[in-house]
């Protein structure tokens, strides 16, 4: 599954690891990649992805669907 980390103040920046390790991490960030969401890696199997100006709420309500829907693909979550 997807793990997202918790912050202790507003950002604009989302952590988060995938469990199973570096092979599950790759098809998860290829699958979001084809769904058109841009992440960055940190290492092996955690990522960062981050909002800029302009990002509107519907766009992050789109990315996090594409978000399920990849994980649902890659890594077999509900």
């Amino acid at each position: 599954g997807v793990v997202v980390e918790r912050r202790q103040r507003p950002t604009n920046m989302v952590f988060f690891s995938v469990a199973g390790g570096a092979q599950d991490a790759s098809r998860f960030h290829a699958a979001l990649k084809a769904r058109g969401v841009l992440v960055i890696p940190r290492d092996p199997t955690r990522f960062r992805a981050v909002t800029h100006y302009g990002i509107t709420s519907a766009d992050i309500e789109r990315a996090a669907r594409a978000a399920a829907e990849a994980a649902r693909q890659e890594l077999g979550a509900n």
